[in-house]
């Protein structure tokens, strides 16, 4: 094309990078779990936009910039696996509340190994899920489908704390409280 003029962008980290300042920590960590992660948990084929290794590059190369200790603070909370927003959030008000970091996007199996459900957050260990629910899952049918997960999860000796937004936004200490509880009915030491 004649007389077109190429336009710049952003690298993924680098644009991660130009958040701070805009966004909360929370949610530049939540936009940090994004990049590392995609949507990959849930769908092997998606490519994460980033590796921590690269965010890591890019707040370097920002060293004597302001915001660096905020991109910093944001890093060390970046963790693969996140594939939501609000799946990031639940993880920093419950690792925040004082109790052991959750896994991400933990795949249950059945007896015979197949897939029965890829949980939220989970405690493998004491066969605890912690399930972060958006609107979407008030709705007939995925309200339907929980319900059967569910059922399912708890045939294979799971148990499930339903967390929503009021949980995360405006009662987190009691929400990390019914975790701990579930947790401790479990035999966890928390």
């Amino acid at each position: 094309m004649q007389g077109a003029k190429a336009l710049r962008v952003s690298s993924p980290a680098d644009a991660w990078c130009e958040l701070v300042g805009i966004l909360s920590h929370e949610d530049l960590v939540a936009v940090g779990d994004f990049f590392v992660t995609g949507r990959q948990p849930v769908d092997d084929d998606d490519e994460p936009l980033a590796t921590i290794a690269e965010l890591e590059a890019a707040v370097d190369a920002r060293s004597r910039s302001n915001g660096v200790m905020q991109l910093r603070a944001a890093l060390r909370d970046i963790r693969y696996g996140a594939v939501s927003r609000m799946e990031t959030r639940t993880r920093l008000v419950i690792v925040s509340g004082g109790l052991p970091e959750p896994e991400l996007n933990h795949r249950v199996y059945d007896n015979e190994r197949k897939l029965v459900a890829i949980v939220d957050l989970a405690y493998p260990g004491f066969k605890v899920a912690v399930e972060y629910e958006g609107e979407h899952h008030f709705e007939p049918v995925q309200g339907r489908k929980d319900i059967e997960r569910r059922e399912k999860l708890a045939d294979l000796g799971w148990t499930t704390v339903q967390v929503t937004s009021k949980d995360v936004f405006d009662t987190p200490e009691q929400t990390v409280e019914r975790i701990r509880a579930r947790l401790r009915s479990r035999g966890a030491n928390v």
